[in-house]
């Protein structure tokens, strides 16, 4: 509505320009030299109004021809962007196909098309580990460390490959570095934690069970069964005073937990206190102890520990009739 009536404006002021121009038409005398040029007011307006539109034309015909080179990179990358958009597509359809060498040929267009981005690396380093390829997948997740939206997943799966090659320092670091990217995430604490007790850092395990986003009885609960696991080494190792600490919190957060009970009980044989041993033989007779059986795996194992000797879980283990998170009850 406002430029409406500005051109409204406009347009009446330029008629009324007219129309005085028109009425009065004047007459205006130049001198140059020795030259007397003598025209109308009316063809000086003309001339100027010309003069104003040749300069506007030659201005665009300018910005246009300057222009020209950008616009024609602009108009270039978009076309290369809608055929590695089409290109992504193809690798990611083939992929989930498992149709991986099809997979492979189109993420390489798209390569060429859109170049090294997050994206395309993440889908590089997936095909080459479908393929079995581990050293360009770990090459590739080690590129994928560079980019903040990738950083997480990067760092989480060099720990895990490195777990799985029992490469439990770099596993750790690796580890270390995704709960800094993401400190709530309570699976990322619990995979620090793990390697921590596996390399026997248990100090380090027990204090970060604190940061963990979880309820208090879980923390507890963990914290217990690190206990027992780390005074199962200390028994290994005749340290059987400093084991004899861990006992009254184990006990009292896994009362009925057969591998605690038997744990506590040669506890108490080794440092001479006989009538609590034999009270919590009685207690353990009266539990079942059928074979221990992971819930992420499938494994069953004879004895309960805190990593399952499959998959290397941690707190994975449980009897079948009753699982780990109602033993303690």
């Amino acid at each position: 509505m406002i430029n409406l009536l500005l051109f409204l404006f406009f347009i009446a002021c330029v008629s009324i320009a007219a129309t005085l121009v028109v009425e009065n038409p004047g007459i205006v005398k130049m001198h140059w030299f020795d030259y007397q040029v003598e025209t109308s007011v009316a063809f000086i307006i003309f001339a100027i109004l010309i003069s104003a539109v040749l300069i506007v034309l030659l201005t665009l015909i300018i910005r246009l021809i300057f222009n020209a080179p950008s616009r024609f990179m602009e108009r270039r990358n978009v076309r290369q962007l809608k055929s590695g958009i089409t290109e992504l597509t193809y690798s990611i359809s083939a992929l989930a196909s498992s149709n991986i060498d099809a997979a492979d040929t189109h993420i390489r267009k798209v390569e060429k098309l859109l170049g090294n981005t997050p994206l395309t690396i993440l889908l590089s380093a997936q095909i080459a580990k479908t393929k079995g390829d581990e050293a360009k997948t770990q090459k590739l997740l080690e590129q994928l460390l560079e980019y903040k939206e990738t950083e997480y997943l990067a760092a989480r799966s060099l720990s895990d490959s490195a777990n799985k090659q029992d490469n439990l320092p770099k596993a750790l670091v690796m580890a270390k570095k995704a709960h800094s990217i993401d400190p709530k995430n309570a699976a990322s604490a619990l995979a620090v934690i793990s390697l921590q007790t596996r390399l026997g850092h248990w100090d380090e395990a027990i204090s970060n069970i604190h940061s963990l986003k979880i309820p208090r009885r879980e923390k507890n609960r963990i914290r217990a069964f690190i206990s027992l696991e780390r005074g199962k080494s200390l028994i290994e190792n005749s340290r059987d005073e400093e084991a004899l600490s861990l006992t009254k919190n184990i006990l009292s957060t896994l009362p009925k937990f057969p591998p605690a009970l038997d744990f506590c009980a040669e506890v108490y044989e080794r440092n001479q206190q006989a009538t609590k041993a034999k009270k919590l033989r009685v207690k353990l007779g009266q539990l079942q102890q059928g074979k221990w059986l992971c819930k992420s795996c499938g494994h069953t194992q004879d004895s309960w520990k805190l990593h399952c000797e499959s998959c290397m879980e941690m707190d994975s283990l449980g009897q079948p009739e009753n699982s780990i998170n109602n033993v303690s009850n």
